[in-house]
Protein backbone atom coordinates (compact mmCIF):
# COMPACT_ATOMS: atom_id res chain seq x y z
CA UNK A 1 0.00 0.00 0.00
CA UNK A 2 1.48 3.64 -0.81
CA UNK A 3 0.48 5.09 2.13
CA UNK A 4 1.80 2.98 4.27
CA UNK A 5 4.54 3.78 7.37
CA UNK A 6 6.11 1.01 9.29
CA UNK A 7 4.15 0.65 12.91
CA UNK A 8 7.39 2.03 14.81
CA UNK A 9 7.31 5.16 12.87
CA UNK A 10 3.49 5.46 13.53
CA UNK A 11 3.98 4.77 17.43
CA UNK A 12 6.52 7.26 17.60
CA UNK A 13 4.31 9.77 16.06
CA UNK A 14 2.26 10.71 19.05
CA UNK A 15 1.26 14.49 17.98
CA UNK A 16 -0.60 13.08 14.68
CA UNK A 17 -2.16 9.92 16.28
CA UNK A 18 -5.57 10.55 15.08
CA UNK A 19 -4.70 10.00 11.22
CA UNK A 20 -2.72 6.52 12.37
CA UNK A 21 -4.56 3.23 12.51
CA UNK A 22 -3.56 0.01 14.62
CA UNK A 23 -0.91 -0.73 11.70
CA UNK A 24 0.28 2.37 10.31
CA UNK A 25 -1.73 4.43 8.11
CA UNK A 26 -5.34 3.38 7.65
CA UNK A 27 -7.46 3.73 4.41
CA UNK A 28 -9.28 7.06 5.80
CA UNK A 29 -5.82 8.62 6.14
CA UNK A 30 -4.90 7.52 2.38
CA UNK A 31 -8.06 9.40 1.40
CA UNK A 32 -7.63 12.54 3.42
CA UNK A 33 -4.24 12.69 1.79
CA UNK A 34 -5.64 12.20 -2.06
CA UNK A 35 -8.01 14.48 -1.38
CA UNK A 36 -5.64 17.24 0.32
CA UNK A 37 -3.12 16.55 -3.33
CA UNK A 38 -6.24 16.94 -5.38
CA UNK A 39 -7.13 20.27 -3.52
CA UNK A 40 -3.89 21.82 -3.99
CA UNK A 41 -3.90 20.40 -7.72
CA UNK A 42 -7.16 21.99 -8.20
CA UNK A 43 -5.73 25.49 -7.17
CA UNK A 44 -2.63 25.85 -9.14
CA UNK A 45 -4.06 24.94 -12.18
CA UNK A 46 -7.44 27.42 -11.93
CA UNK A 47 -4.97 29.77 -9.99
CA UNK A 48 -2.84 29.58 -13.61
CA UNK A 49 -5.91 29.35 -15.76
CA UNK A 50 -7.42 32.02 -17.30
CA UNK A 51 -10.22 32.90 -14.83
CA UNK A 52 -9.89 36.73 -15.28
CA UNK A 53 -13.02 36.79 -16.76
CA UNK A 54 -10.92 38.65 -19.72
CA UNK A 55 -11.98 37.90 -23.42
CA UNK A 56 -9.03 37.23 -25.57
CA UNK A 57 -7.25 36.80 -28.93
CA UNK A 58 -4.35 34.91 -29.59
CA UNK A 59 -2.00 37.80 -31.38
CA UNK A 60 1.05 36.34 -33.98
CA UNK A 61 3.44 37.71 -36.01
CA UNK A 62 6.88 38.24 -37.41
CA UNK A 63 9.21 40.71 -36.08
CA UNK A 64 12.39 41.84 -38.34
CA UNK A 65 15.06 44.98 -37.53
CA UNK A 66 17.12 46.73 -40.70
CA UNK A 67 15.52 43.88 -43.10
CA UNK A 68 16.65 41.15 -41.19
CA UNK A 69 13.99 38.41 -39.02
CA UNK A 70 15.21 39.19 -35.09
CA UNK A 71 16.12 35.52 -34.45
CA UNK A 72 16.25 35.76 -30.47
CA UNK A 73 14.82 38.16 -28.47
CA UNK A 74 11.18 39.00 -26.37
CA UNK A 75 8.20 40.96 -26.95
CA UNK A 76 6.03 42.91 -24.01
CA UNK A 77 2.62 43.76 -24.41
CA UNK A 78 2.11 46.61 -21.54
CA UNK A 79 -1.78 47.72 -21.17
CA UNK A 80 -2.24 51.53 -21.61
CA UNK A 81 -4.27 53.58 -19.44
CA UNK A 82 -7.93 52.34 -20.16
CA UNK A 83 -6.85 48.53 -20.99
CA UNK A 84 -7.32 46.07 -17.89
CA UNK A 85 -4.95 42.84 -18.13
CA UNK A 86 -1.31 41.69 -17.55
CA UNK A 87 1.54 42.37 -19.16
CA UNK A 88 2.26 39.90 -21.47
CA UNK A 89 5.84 38.64 -22.64
CA UNK A 90 6.09 36.53 -25.45
CA UNK A 91 9.29 34.80 -26.84
CA UNK A 92 10.74 35.52 -30.33
CA UNK A 93 11.88 32.89 -32.45
CA UNK A 94 13.38 32.71 -35.53
CA UNK A 95 11.85 35.94 -36.41
CA UNK A 96 8.77 34.91 -35.37
CA UNK A 97 6.22 35.11 -32.00
CA UNK A 98 3.01 33.75 -30.77
CA UNK A 99 1.22 35.11 -27.31
CA UNK A 100 -1.37 32.11 -26.88
CA UNK A 101 -0.60 31.75 -23.00
CA UNK A 102 -3.64 31.50 -21.07
CA UNK A 103 -5.74 31.69 -24.30
CA UNK A 104 -4.07 34.85 -25.76
CA UNK A 105 -3.99 38.29 -24.86
CA UNK A 106 -6.87 40.41 -23.28
CA UNK A 107 -8.51 42.77 -25.86
CA UNK A 108 -7.39 46.51 -25.81
CA UNK A 109 -4.59 49.06 -26.28
CA UNK A 110 -0.56 47.82 -25.55
CA UNK A 111 2.71 49.51 -25.75
CA UNK A 112 5.04 47.18 -27.36
CA UNK A 113 8.55 46.88 -26.51
CA UNK A 114 11.09 44.59 -28.38
CA UNK A 115 14.12 43.33 -27.03
CA UNK A 116 16.76 41.55 -29.72
CA UNK A 117 19.36 39.26 -28.74
CA UNK A 118 22.79 38.34 -30.26
CA UNK A 119 25.83 36.73 -29.38
CA UNK A 120 28.73 39.10 -27.82
CA UNK A 121 31.38 38.58 -29.57
CA UNK A 122 33.33 41.72 -28.95
CA UNK A 123 33.16 41.19 -25.25
CA UNK A 124 31.18 44.71 -24.88
CA UNK A 125 28.39 45.40 -22.28
CA UNK A 126 25.19 44.65 -23.18
CA UNK A 127 22.92 47.50 -24.28
CA UNK A 128 19.34 48.12 -23.09
CA UNK A 129 17.59 47.49 -20.41
CA UNK A 130 19.68 44.99 -19.20
CA UNK A 131 20.90 44.08 -15.48
CA UNK A 132 24.32 46.02 -15.14
CA UNK A 133 26.54 42.77 -14.84
CA UNK A 134 30.49 42.08 -13.23
CA UNK A 135 32.82 42.89 -16.22
CA UNK A 136 34.25 39.40 -16.17
CA UNK A 137 30.63 38.24 -16.70
CA UNK A 138 29.66 39.91 -19.36
CA UNK A 139 32.14 39.05 -21.38
CA UNK A 140 30.10 36.49 -23.01
CA UNK A 141 26.37 37.14 -22.57
CA UNK A 142 24.18 37.90 -25.34
CA UNK A 143 24.04 41.42 -26.41
CA UNK A 144 20.42 43.20 -26.25
CA UNK A 145 20.76 45.47 -30.16
CA UNK A 146 17.92 47.08 -30.81
CA UNK A 147 17.62 51.31 -30.08
CA UNK A 148 15.79 51.97 -26.64
CA UNK A 149 12.89 53.45 -29.27
CA UNK A 150 12.16 50.07 -29.35
CA UNK A 151 12.23 49.24 -25.71
CA UNK A 152 12.34 51.12 -22.36
CA UNK A 153 11.62 54.22 -24.90
CA UNK A 154 8.82 52.47 -27.24
CA UNK A 155 6.23 54.60 -28.84
CA UNK A 156 5.07 51.13 -30.43
CA UNK A 157 1.29 50.58 -29.74
CA UNK A 158 -0.72 47.76 -30.64
CA UNK A 159 -4.95 47.20 -30.29
CA UNK A 160 -6.29 43.57 -30.11
CA UNK A 161 -9.96 43.89 -30.97
CA UNK A 162 -12.50 41.24 -30.57
CA UNK A 163 -13.72 39.21 -33.75
CA UNK A 164 -11.68 36.59 -33.88
CA UNK A 165 -9.43 33.79 -32.09
CA UNK A 166 -6.82 34.91 -33.44
CA UNK A 167 -5.14 38.04 -35.26
CA UNK A 168 -1.19 39.18 -36.94
CA UNK A 169 0.63 41.73 -36.07
CA UNK A 170 3.89 42.41 -37.43
CA UNK A 171 6.55 44.53 -36.64
CA UNK A 172 9.28 46.42 -38.84
CA UNK A 173 11.42 47.96 -37.44
CA UNK A 174 13.77 50.20 -38.80
CA UNK A 175 17.50 51.17 -38.09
Amino acid sequence: MICQVPKALAQSTKATRPFFGKDGLGPRSCMMQASMAFVLLAAVVIGCGRGDGLQRVVLNGAVSYGGEPVTDGTILFVPCDGTTGPSTAVKIVDGRYRADSNGGIPLGTYRVEILAYRKNTAGRQPLGPAPQMNSSLHANAPQQYLPEKYNVRSQLKTTVEAGSKSATQDFVLDN
